[in-house]
């Protein structure tokens, strides 16, 4: 009895190329075969079929393949720049032309201006300790100066004071809604922090949410979930989405808002629906 074909639909095709572009960026780790399934509750054998067409279409490369062993693939630009990373070796600025270091000079100060604002736009489509970094920066530019970044995964991702009250954030990039999970770590940041000494009437919890990514803010669905929005009022908590905060630090920097508004838009957050 002859094998029976698996038809291939366009959009699960990009489900699974989707899939290893988000795994890869929101885990910091490669991503197997059995990672594609669980994500896009796809066969092994359908994925299997689409994986070879989107390495025929030279969207994805196969980096290992071995007996028994997982097969890994990297979106192609990925594995592109790395390809194009070439450590320079030390002896190499005994070489260095002259014009080249003034030319060098002017560019170091044109790229730390547009590094600004290309930190801003990662409020929009980042996720990861890339947008956790984004947001930081964000609120440290409108005035909360002493926004930290957490790099301990043990730990609340950031947090400031302001006005003797010790904020928390939890911060999450997704193509999903956002989650009760992180409403819940969220809770265990702030019984961390009481247990640290701070008191509990001034530690507020702030959950901060770049839902569907991949998609155009503009055209973003609800972003969060019927369980996180009962979490967090059940926990007192407050939230805003990422693009929320981009709309603030734009209108700031453009002047058509004061620091003290913009403050108080971040303190107060979105409406929970």
């Amino acid at each position: 009895m002859p094998k029976k074909s698996v038809k291939l639909n366009p959009n699960e095709i990009e489900m699974v190329y989707d899939s290893i572009e988000n795994y890869i960026q929101e885990n910091h780790k490669l991503c197997f075969i059995k990672d594609i399934t669980n994500n896009t509750g796809l066969s092994k054998s359908k994925c299997e079929k689409m994986l070879d067409l989107l390495e025929k279409s030279k969207r994805i490369t196969l980096i290992f393949k071995a007996q028994s062993q997982p097969t890994i693939y990297l979106p192609t630009y990925m594995f592109e720049c790395i390809l194009q990373l070439q450590r320079k070796p030390s002896w190499l600025k005994n070489y260095n032309f002259l014009e080249k270091k003034y030319q060098l000079r002017e560019l170091e100060k044109l790229r730390e201006e547009i590094n600004k604002y290309e930190i801003i736009e990662r409020l929009l489509y980042g996720t990861g300790k890339p947008l956790e970094q984004a947001v930081a920066f964000c609120l440290n530019l409108i005035g909360f100066e002493d926004a930290k970044l957490h790099d301990d995964e043990d730990d609340r991702d950031i947090s400031f004071m302001h006005e003797e009250k010790n904020y928390l954030l939890e911060v999450q990039g997704t193509t999903k809604q956002g989650d009760k999970k992180k409403i819940n770590q969220l809770r265990g940041w702030k019984e961390t922090s009481v247990m640290r000494g701070f008191d509990i009437e001034n530690t507020e919890g702030i959950f901060v949410v770049n839902h569907y990514r991949n998609i155009n803010p503009d055209k973003r669905k609800d972003p969060l979930t019927d369980h996180a929005k009962k979490f967090l009022k059940l926990y007192h908590f407050k939230y805003f989405t990422t693009f929320f905060l981009f709309k603030i630090v734009k209108n700031f920097i453009n002047n058509e808002i004061s620091q003290q508004k913009a403050i108080n838009q971040i303190l107060e957050g979105e409406k929970i629906e």
